[in-house]
């Protein structure tokens, strides 16, 4: 193995890097030994914009899915995606990290180079490389139940600040509710509460932000349709609101109000919610579902509801989860992504139609490095920066100019230098990295942005949005952080 670099700023490539003398650097055969030691002291926590790293040998770019799913779990960071920049270089924007525990039995080089990135992030005096961490999130679009978050029900064709929010760190969009996760570790809730998806005891619609009942120390926050969950920070999950389907997992029906904790799951990494599923993927890289599945979308071979976790049994190596209306996407540590469930628009991506119990590998995609997916479509953003997507396209959700649904992955526009995504019911979002924002798809309640309630079948530029690191949608809105 050769040495490690930590630089701060954003360098264009290797030869660029090796102009600028590192503020670290060290060999990882020589760190083993104090390696707890380090991330111990990264248990302190630090604020972060951009952190270049690099290493002499060529195989680091196989390990990146893999550091990355652990920076998430170990660090406890909210990662937008990589952008493996050339075989030798990776540029992580972080923007926020808080503290976390190396588990025992982990002495894999990935492993260790995700711990000693972590650990060495408290030597480097970062220079931003995007928006700041903690801020106001942004929203537009329909807002009949308070989803916009602005105090009012009057929906909006342009975006506009969420009141009383200063300090998001993550969001994550329901059909007509939003999360929003904050610097301190709560977790706030705005919008459609008829199931009890705000956690705040009642079943009252909430315009406005306010806190979920009792649940602190957090670090990711996901969303069904009517149930919302968080990934506390020692590994395990809270979920509340409808539970119709077991989609909250605590081995019930009963419809919750407040948080309860998601039975026989530990060690989780990430999460998602989709209308009546959920999904975990534990630090083992294997990955977890319950709830619904009539369309097989929990992936265990069976149309079996399940009211606690189960296995998904043929998947390992899972660094990132996206739960549609009724179909699942896992993305896999080479870069492959991977379906099940619901199929009747292609969205798995197989070139069927068919519904899949078990996963199947979506086209010849490689090279992934997020996944995200709308009620019957699914989106994937690659390591080159462009955006693909496949499933349904009546409303121009899948962003390749046309309305024809694909059962193949299709490029979405000519984007490029994109670097998170996320799917709405109907339509699409894309971050780039000079922090603007496109839309496309649905737009009948402006959930584009654009000032406008027309259909776009293609990308276009949300005005006056600016410095933005992250996106969510919902069935007709649209959040912005």
């Amino acid at each position: 193995m050769g040495g490690v670099g930590v630089l701060a700023g954003v360098a264009a490539g290797p030869a660029l890097a090796q102009q600028v003398p590192a503020l670290v650097e060290l060999d990882l055969d020589l760190v083993e030994a104090g390696l707890l030691v380090l991330v111990e002291a990264f248990a302190a926590g630090l604020a972060l914009e951009g952190v270049l790293l690099f290493d002499q040998g060529t195989d680091t770019v196989e390990d990146l899915p893999v550091v990355h799913g652990l920076l998430r779990g170990l660090g406890r960071c909210s990662l937008p995606a990589m952008m493996p920049l050339e075989p030798a270089l990776l540029h992580l924007l972080v923007s926020r990290a808080r503290g976390g525990c190396l588990g025992s039995g982990m002495r894999t080089r990935s492993l260790l180079l995700a711990a000693l990135v972590a650990a060495l992030l408290l030597s480097v005096a970062a220079v931003p490389a995007g928006a700041a961490g903690p801020a106001t999130p942004r929203t537009c679009g329909g807002n009949s139940f308070g989803e916009l978050g602005d105090g009012t029900t009057a929906g909006r064709l342009s975006a506009g600040p969420v009141t009383g929010l200063s300090d998001a760190t993550e969001l994550a969009g329901g059909r007509e509710h939003v999360l929003a996760l904050r610097a301190d570790g709560s977790v706030w809730t705005w919008g459609s509460n008829q199931y009890g998806q705000q956690g705040d005891g009642s079943t009252a619609n909430r315009p406005a932000p306010g806190p979920v009942a009792g649940l602190a120390g957090a670090v990711q926050v996901a969303a069904g349709h009517y149930h919302s969950l968080a990934l506390l920070g020692d590994g395990t999950v809270r979920a509340w609101g409808m539970n119709s389907q077991s989609q909250l997992g605590d081995g019930s029906r009963t419809r919750r109000t407040r948080p309860v904790q998601v039975r026989n799951l530990t060690g989780v990494t990430q999460i998602a919610g989709a209308r009546g599923h959920s999904l975990a993927i534990r630090n083992d890289g294997s990955l977890w579902a319950w709830g619904y599945n009539a369309f097989g979308e929990l992936g265990d071979g069976t149309t079996t509801t399940r009211g606690t976790p189960v296995r998904v049994p043929s998947l390992t190596g899972i660094t990132q989860v996206a739960g549609g209306r009724d179909h699942s996407l896992a993305l896999r540590s080479d870069g492959t992504v991977w379906a099940f469930g619901h199929n009747t628009y292609g969205q798995l991506g197989d070139g069927t139609t068919g519904h899949r119990s078990t996963p199947v590998r979506v086209g010849s995609l490689t090279g992934v490095v997020a996944v995200a997916a709308g009620a019957y479509h699914s989106l994937a953003l690659r390591s080159d920066g462009t955006v693909w997507a496949w499933g349904r396209n009546n409303l121009g959700q899948l962003g390749n100019g046309a309305l024809a649904n694909r059962s193949s992955p299709v490029r979405v526009g000519s984007l490029t230098g994109a670097q998170r995504i996320s799917g709405g019911r109907d339509h699409g979002l894309a971050v780039l990295a000079d922090g603007t924002v496109r839309a496309w798809g649905a737009n009948t309640y402006g959930q584009l942005g654009d000032g406008t309630t027309t259909r776009r079948t293609s990308p276009v530029t949300v005005p006056n949005l600016t410095g933005v690191e992250l996106v969510a949608a919902g069935r007709a809105y649209s959040a912005a952080l």
